[in-house]
């Protein structure tokens, strides 16, 4: 009788502790699962309110310091914008704030490198009578964009003025290459339709 209880207790202690061993894993990654998924939920929501409502409203009213508050705090779940920056550097700029503005213009070019941020960090950079920056700038807008028309200008003339004749001539060429391009093809369809009309 003695030995079959010690069987008994041995072969039901087994499933025992294996199902207690399978079971505190199965109900840890389930918390783990929910955790997460809390936490995503909340992160999105969290976002959302941001965008929609608090970066809006601040934008609309013209608070552009609250503004860039919001995209900060956007930024820890990774949602800041390199669009919104910039429009609110643009807004700092007309407002006087310059300091402000190349604070926002260079956040949005590190965020996403446009011509745009860099164009306006160039003439930051001219308004404050530094012709290096600012090339160096108009330089970085072309390598994001070679065919920006008024970038190849604005970086030509400040080429001439610093003594790189050849360079700064091939730049205004580009330009002037390039201006000439859109309008043959602004008068194109206007021939077009011209030689249909003629046609039929």
């Amino acid at each position: 009788m003695r030995i079959a209880n010690v069987l008994l207790r041995s072969s039901a202690a087994p499933p025992a502790v294996a199902a207690g061993g399978e079971r505190a894993p199965a109900s840890w990654s389930r918390r783990l699962v929910w955790h997460t998924a809390i936490a995503c939920v909340a992160i999105g929501v969290f976002a959302f309110w941001q965008e929609q409502f608090s970066y809006l409203s601040a934008f609309g009213r013209g608070d552009f310091g609250r503004a860039s508050a919001v995209l900060d705090q956007l930024g820890w779940v990774g949602k800041d914008s390199a669009t919104a920056r910039l429009a609110v550097g643009s807004q700092l700029l007309q407002r006087g704030d310059v300091d402000g503005a190349r604070r926002e213009f260079e956040r949005s070019v590190a965020l996403r490198e446009t011509p745009d941020g860099y164009t306006m960090l160039g003439l930051i950079e001219e308004s404050k009578q530094d012709a290096r920056g600012a090339l160096a700038a108009y330089q970085r807008a072309l390598a994001v964009d070679p065919n920006r028309r008024d970038v190849l200008v604005r970086a030509g003339q400040l080429l001439l003025a610093l003594g790189g004749d050849a360079e700064g001539r091939a730049l205004l060429d580009r330009a002037a290459a390039l201006e000439s391009a859109e309008q043959a093809a602004r008068r194109e369809p206007a021939s077009a339709r011209t030689k249909q009309r003629v046609l039929y």
